[in-house]
């Protein structure tokens, strides 16, 4: 990473404008765990995906009436084929840590997400405008970032998941309860995101930035773990220790932002915006699985030999 974001206004308004974007997305993981916990409580789980159909509709809208300048002059071919062949990999790859479909069913999808991926990378080589132009990946700003972006995802989600699940079946918490012992990790999220972004207007070191928000997921993660193992009448410090995660994390989401568009070429901004988010959420989606998978083979064993509880 750079030393600092280079001056310009219109960089610094990015990062300030990436900081509300943080923001929004903790506050949308702070109501999300809410809302679910209350649909539990009134109502049928599959409203978790009804409730999605009014604000995709509302989202829709929003776009339908935004203004986003003069289209390009120039004309761009859908990479339809090698979109087709990342999402199906990545895929397979997702489908090769669920342990319940057997071991030759996992050594076939994992194979065949292997070929899939192949395949994209040829395809991307030779495709005028490739759904991931591979030369991103090149330019150490880029890799530096969508690396950090994929292991956010796995701290993110890998709370999300697991903490409610032990809040409920170990502690025998409601979903509400749970929602609420989760709700300083997406505090934390929330105004660290805004300060994330008055710290890329000020032009701050993005080294520094990084350095803080990674001990303070590092401090949160260890207190946490403290907080599991020698402290487990002491509900309240779970909610504490979450409070400095989320603060790691909400001020890596501008940060990953920012230096993955500075590393790419104009035309390519928008891609690099999103394959951050994307590897964020495919970290998230891997990380979770093959810890699952383990959290399942520790309690058949646990189950084996007695324990129970």
């Amino acid at each position: 990473m750079s030393q600092a974001v280079p001056s310009g206004a219109g960089w610094i308004e990015r990062g300030r404008r990436m900081g509300l974007l943080g923001a929004a997305y903790g506050i949308s993981t702070l109501v999300g765990p809410l809302a679910g916990g209350l649909l539990l409580q009134v109502a049928s789980w599959h409203w978790a995906f009804l409730v999605n159909v009014p604000c995709a509709a509302s989202a829709w809208f929003v776009l339908a009436r935004s203004v986003f300048g003069a289209p390009s002059k120039t004309q761009h071919r859908l990479d339809v084929l090698g979109a087709s062949l990342l999402a199906a990999g990545l895929v397979a790859l997702l489908l090769t840590t669920r342990g319940d479909l057997g071991v030759n069913m996992q050594l076939t999808s994992g194979t065949a997400g292997i070929v899939l991926l192949l395949s994209w990378i040829g395809v991307a080589r030779r495709a005028p405008d490739p759904v991931v132009p591979l030369a991103l990946f090149m330019r150490p700003g880029f890799a530096t970032a969508t690396a950090i972006a994929a292991m956010s995802g796995v701290g993110l989600f890998g709370a999300v998941v697991f903490l409610p699940l032990y809040l409920q079946q170990g502690l025998g918490y409601s979903a509400i309860a749970s929602a609420l012992h989760t709700f300083p990790l997406m505090v934390g999220i929330t105004i660290a995101a805004q300060i994330s972004g008055r710290a890329l207007r000020a032009e701050r070191p993005l080294r520094s930035v990084a350095a803080i928000a990674a001990l303070s997921m590092v401090f949160g993660y260890a207190a946490l773990a403290a907080s599991l193992q020698w402290l487990q009448q002491a509900h309240w410090t779970i909610g504490a220790a979450l409070l400095p995660v989320g603060l790691g994390l909400g001020l890596l989401f501008p940060l990953v932002t920012i230096v993955a568009q500075r590393s790419a070429p104009p035309e390519q901004i928008g891609v690099a915006t999103a394959t951050p988010v994307m590897l964020r959420s495919l970290g998230g989606a891997l990380g979770v699985a093959l810890m699952g998978e383990g959290l399942a083979r520790h309690m058949a064993h646990a189950a084996a030999t007695g324990l129970h509880s």
